[in-house]
């Protein structure tokens, strides 16, 4: 997995490689107060930048394919990339999937206080494509033998040869075109300065919001909470569309904390990565 904290700079700075979509320069252009515009753009840039270097292709050639489940695939949702129609494999370290394709590449962000938190990692050709709306065999389902017929609940048939994916997640085959994200990654950055004022009741739990209180940095605690808390969610795939007091993350394995200085961020942040897909 590649973790990354990046500055993302003030207006007229430059921007990272690729290419921003008429979408995002649209959502941009919207925001009124120019940092947030630039940020957001600046964001949007360095994630896809280490996607690219993940996947080991041109940042140019990483467009955005973010999924909602409201509105399908777009500009904004759970993280997603494809390649664009002049992509070539350039002497990508990945067998990369045809232009338009689902990159299989899970990846995540998360900005605050000038700052971006950045992961992408590659996964298992087929594994945790999540279709847009989609429902997914329930836990236990069986997933038939290669070449057989599909199996119950509705899985799908792993290509001959191929991993079957994790529990309650369909199979789809390297670099099919799905309407739908890579699963199983999220991170979060917090800043401890926006929490000192509250601990907002709405996000936390009553054991949460006791433990915060309890601390000797009621602030700091409660600001790593909430960045394992997200972090999470986005590895969910729900994001905030999820109720945030239900999802307590303390003893849960699937999240760690992150030292904010070893990724070079300063004082005053914490961090959060989440992981949910086997390996």
């Amino acid at each position: 997995m590649l973790l990354r904290a990046v500055p993302l700079g003030s207006p007229g700075s430059v921007l990272p490689a690729g290419v921003c979509t008429p979408g995002e320069l649209e959502r941009a252009a919207a925001i009124l107060e120019p940092v947030r515009s630039h940020e957001f753009l600046a964001g949007r840039l360095a994630l896809r930048a280490l996607v690219a270097e993940a996947a080991g292709t041109d940042p140019r050639l990483v467009l955005p394919a973010y999924t909602c489940p409201d509105c399908g695939r777009g500009e904004h949702g759970a993280p997603g990339f494809v390649l664009a129609a002049s992509a070539h494999d350039g002497g990508a370290r990945l067998p990369l999937p045809g232009p338009g394709r689902l990159l299989p590449v899970a990846a995540s962000m998360s900005r605050a206080g000038g700052w971006a938190l950045l992961a992408a990692e590659v996964t298992p050709c087929g594994a945790e494509v999540a279709p847009c709306g989609a429902e997914v065999a329930p836990c236990g389902a069986e997933v038939a033998p290669c070449g057989a017929e599909v199996a119950p609940c509705g899985a799908e048939v792993a290509p001959c040869g191929a991993e079957v994916a994790p529990c309650g997640a369909e199979v789809t085959p390297c670099g099919a075109e799905v309407a739908g994200f890579v699963q199983g990654l999220g991170v979060d950055v917090a800043a401890v300065a926006d929490f000192r004022t509250a601990i907002p009741d709405a996000l936390f739990s009553a054991a949460e919001r006791r433990r915060a209180a309890k601390a000797a940095e009621p602030a700091r605690e409660a600001a790593r909470i909430w960045a394992r808390k997200e972090a999470l969610l986005k590895a969910l795939g729900s994001g905030l569309r999820g109720d945030p007091q239900s999802i307590e993350t303390l003893e849960d394995p699937r999240v760690r904390d992150i030292n904010p200085a070893a990724l070079g961020l300063p004082p005053g942040f914490v961090a959060a990565v989440a992981q949910t897909r086997r390996s």
